[in-house]
């Protein structure tokens, strides 16, 4: 459904002349970008209201998308099931905040916030299979991922030493910790098919 409205969409710019035939590919994958962001954001703040955690949602994925954007992660075969695993990881972060029941945010953030910096110190930036990154770019992305978590970190050692907003920053925590499995898993992706591609070659 996706991949058809991104050709209708750059069909009709391209008849309009807004843009050239050339370049339609290439319209076409940020258009389904796009459109599969969107409705990413409109599920999990769907499933926020039902939660009754719609101002929480908005941190989960300010902290997410901060992450992601530099550090990369995976990216799943099909937008469908993109859209379902990142809403199903963000009801599966609310329901452990819920189960907490503010009985130890400070120490979830903090540990949280471990384990995405160690996350990203060891594998970020993971690189999308059809957008491999230059030496100059992954040096950036590497070094973007790492300011953004010693950013996280210090927020959450502030947290734990003085339980400032918790009820907030377990989403923020929980939305960076998200975004650095997605490097796991993207990094577990790209290793298997490094090794299927070796073991294939004669």
């Amino acid at each position: 459904m996706i991949k058809k409205l991104a050709n209708s969409m750059v069909c009709f710019y391209v008849k309009n002349n807004y843009i050239s035939e050339n370049e339609t590919s290439s319209y076409v994958y940020g258009f389904e970008i796009l459109l599969s962001t969107l409705l990413n954001t409109l599920l999990v703040l769907v499933a926020a209201l039902f939660m009754h955690s719609f101002i929480e949602a908005i941190f989960y994925m300010a902290a997410f998308i901060s992450l992601r954007t530099s550090g990369g992660g995976y990216h799943a075969k099909s937008h469908r099931a993109c859209i379902l695993t990142f809403t199903v990881m963000f009801i599966v972060f609310c329901l452990t905040i819920n189960i907490l029941d503010g009985k130890i945010p400070a120490m979830y953030s903090l540990f949280c916030s471990m384990v995405s910096a160690i996350i990203i110190w060891s594998v970020a930036p993971v690189e999308a299979p059809n957008k491999p990154l230059s030496s100059a770019k992954r040096k950036r992305y590497r070094s973007i991922s790492l300011v953004v978590g010693c950013v996280f970190m210090v927020l959450a050692l502030v947290t734990y030493l003085t339980s400032v907003i918790p009820e907030i920053t377990v989403y923020i925590f929980s939305g960076e910790l998200a975004a650095a499995l997605t490097m796991v898993a993207g990094a577990i992706t790209t290793t298997r098919k490094e090794d299927d591609y070796e073991s294939a070659d004669p």
